[in-house]
């Protein structure tokens, strides 16, 4: 049986980078701040082709960064994976408190 992490990153490699989706843990290279693992999720906004693109509210967790954790929008772009506004938190706990307010 195929988990669900590994249907998504198939998926995403049939697929151009603004019709990419997500799924907790996939490891994805956000455009300009490198990889990072998804720990939690919600889409915002639908792929509209012509107009808008899929976007996330998400939780992520970046290696070596003195913020590991980070709550973003994040958006399939033309270019790939982009993230706009973000809080940045030291802990899990603080980015859950911040994930869920935002």
């Amino acid at each position: 049986m195929i988990t669900q992490l590994e249907a998504v990153t198939h998926h995403n490699e049939q697929v151009t980078p603004d019709f990419r989706t997500i799924c907790r843990d996939l490891v994805i290279d956000v455009s300009g701040v490198g990889k990072v693992r998804i720990v939690d999720f919600v889409r915002t906004g639908e792929r509209i082709i012509g107009d808008v693109f899929a976007s996330w509210k998400v939780l992520v967790e970046r290696e070596g960064s003195h913020d590991p954790f980070v709550v973003w929008t994040l958006v399939a772009t033309n270019e790939g994976f982009a993230v706009q506004s973000g809080s940045y938190c030291a802990t899990l706990e603080q980015a859950r408190k911040a994930y869920e307010s935002r």
